[in-house]
């Protein structure tokens, strides 16, 4: 317990990991992370689900305001692999939607998006960092 001054842990999955384009699934995003390594010598486009299929994911109770956060890591050292991040129907992405492949030092090679529902099945994806 926290206030006995224990750690507290949760269980975790292994990041899922993308070695092409793909259309993302909600458990995927929900899972909570993502691994891309392109390996094709160009970008990759990883795509959210539509903003139905992601309220699909979700207790009845979902309302307007709530959020999930999501992180895509670029595991490439390659230059030009590069990953973009695209949003499904009902979606939208605010910030820098590239994340940039790990291939020099000092690189941000991770993508960390909150996703706020604004009801009606409309998602807006925000990049915090």
């Amino acid at each position: 317990r926290a206030d006995q001054g224990a750690a507290y842990l949760k269980k975790t999955a292994a990041p899922t990991a993308k070695t092409t384009s793909a259309t993302l699934t909600a458990a995927e995003m929900l899972s909570g992370w993502i691994t891309v390594n392109q390996a094709g010598g160009a970008t990759s486009t990883q795509t959210t689900p539509t903003g139905t299929q992601l309220v699909a994911a979700f207790p009845t109770t979902l309302a307007a305001g709530d959020s999930f956060d999501f992180t895509i890591i670029n595991i490439s050292t390659v230059a030009a692999e590069d990953a973009i991040i695209a949003f499904g129907t009902d979606v939208t992405g605010v910030g820098n939607l590239t994340v940039n492949s790990n291939d020099a030092i000092g690189t941000q090679s991770q993508g960390t998006f909150r996703f706020r529902y604004s009801g009606a099945n409309v998602w807006i994806a925000y990049r915090l960092f």
